[in-house]
């Protein structure tokens, strides 16, 4: 694949050409018959000079053009799977720890669910523990006094009972509350084999109604109105439809 060389002297005269045909439009004053043809010709001219620039720019990076899309090409063939098997590795992952957070914060509203049902048999049981401890201590006294032994017997073991019952609920609470902790989502970074993947959160949209969506967020298809217009359409609410006229140089 042969790529043309342009010299600097080329450049230079195409770049002259362009020069004297500026300055002699800036010289046209289009104010009657003859000077109309006189800007004609030259627009012709400039049009003509326009083809033969754009024609050698053509000339170099044609080849060039090529030349690239050959490489995207032949590279893209080997990054195509890194591709699929890097969005499949992404999707699993992701699709992971998706299952993983989502499990954990089941685990977590259950745990909390299980603490305030815990801390209230806690609260409850703190109570009788303290009724049954006072009852207790009456009792002993009276048998002190010379009452029912057996009484104060009786409520020793009901206070015995339900200082038990308070430390069981206390358990329940602690238990509840290492469960809360433990109820985490996977690691938001890892490392492994040198390489490190951080999953971070970021706000995406999904277009449901695009006939709800505000007018500042939409844009006016220009290039289906420009269709539109040359196939024949002159009537379309909110444009209006005008003829322009443009000269057609040859």
């Amino acid at each position: 694949m042969e790529t043309e060389i342009m010299t600097k002297p080329q450049l230079d005269d195409l770049a002259g050409e362009a020069t004297a045909l500026e300055r002699r439009a800036a010289a046209i004053v289009v104010a009657d018959v003859g000077s109309l043809s006189a800007a004609t010709a030259l627009l012709g001219d400039v049009a003509q000079a326009s083809k033969t620039v754009e024609a050698r720019r053509v000339s170099f990076v044609k080849p060039l053009n090529e030349h690239v899309k050959w490489i995207n090409s032949l590279f893209k063939r080997i990054t195509e799977p890194l591709d699929r098997v890097d969005l499949a590795l992404r999707e699993k992952i992701l699709a992971y720890r998706k299952r993983v957070t989502a499990e954990a914060e089941a685990e977590r509203r259950k745990a909390e669910a299980e603490r305030v049902k815990a801390e209230a048999i806690k609260k409850a049981a703190e109570v009788a523990q303290r009724k049954a401890d006072a009852q207790a201590k009456i009792a002993a006294l009276d048998a002190e006094l010379g009452g029912d032994a057996g009484v104060a017997e009786r409520s020793a073991v009901v206070a015995a009972v339900a200082t038990q019952t308070a430390q069981d609920a206390a358990w329940a609470v602690t238990k509840a509350d290492h469960a809360i902790l433990a109820a985490v989502p996977p690691p938001r970074i890892v490392t492994a084999g040198g390489h490190q993947a951080m999953a971070r959160k970021r706000w995406v949209f999904e277009v449901k109604d695009a006939r709800a969506v505000p007018r500042e967020f939409l844009v006016v298809d220009e290039k289906a109105i420009r269709k539109a217009v040359a196939a024949g359409v002159r009537e379309i609410p909110g444009v209006v439809v005008f003829e322009q006229e443009e000269l057609a140089v040859g």
